[in-house]
This record gives C-alpha cells, structure tokens and sequence, in this order.
C-alpha cells in the first residue's frame, strides 16, 4: 500500500484528504505541525508528501526544499488558499522549490486524486 504524509494546519482540510486519498486505498498519515511533519519524513518510509504552503512554524515552501534535498525522488504536492500574496505567486514558489504539481484552495478533488493516481501508479 503507499503511504501519503499530508502536512497542513487546517485540521477539516487533513480530514477531508485523508478520507479522499484513504478512499483510493493509500495509507495517509496526517500532522498539523510542519516539525512532526518533518520528523515523520525522517524516520518513516513515505511514497508521496502533499504539503500547504502557509503554516505556522515552518513554511511548506520551507518543507518542499528540505525534503527534496533529502529526498529528491519523493514526489511533493502543493496546496495553498494564498496569503498576503495570491495563491498563485506561493505555489510558483513551491514549483521552483521542488513541487512537482501544485493545486490552488479549493480545488476539485477529483483532479487531486486523478494526479496522486498517476504519479504514484506510473
């Protein structure tokens, strides 16, 4: 089964993907802290991290650039509503970081799951 670390500070958004990814038969581990996100990533074996963009602690930007330089075949989804800037400027960001596909609040589940699908299933 693969597992799926979702990082972000929203606990209804956690709620809402693990039950949708739990759906497509993955294992979803789910933390509201960026640093319990972090150590989970150290000392656990993940096949995909989805992260938000603005948290507090640790910025998913912050998370996106550590976890490719220690992990860079570990394939990373952004998520962001925005912030002081607009959605799109954090997850231009996050792409440059190391995302490898980014999605804007809200998005449509079903697009979601159709990319989690095809990264984790290629």
């Amino acid at each position: 089964m693969k597992k799926i670390l979702v990082i972000d500070d929203d606990p209804s958004m956690l709620k809402v993907l693990s039950i949708l990814l739990a759906g497509q038969g993955y294992d979803v581990i789910t933390t509201v802290d960026s640093q319990e996100g972090m150590d989970k990533l150290e000392s656990e074996d993940f096949d995909m991290l989805i992260a938000d963009i603005i948290m507090p602690e640790k910025t998913g930007t912050e998370i996106i650039q550590e976890t490719h330089i220690s992990f860079p075949e570990l394939p990373i989804i952004a998520i962001s509503g925005g912030g002081f800037w607009e959605a799109e400027n954090y997850l231009k960001t996050a792409n440059a970081a190391g995302a490898c596909k980014t999605f804007k609040k809200p998005f449509e589940p079903d697009e979601l799951v159709e990319t989690v699908n095809e990264i984790l299933n290629d």
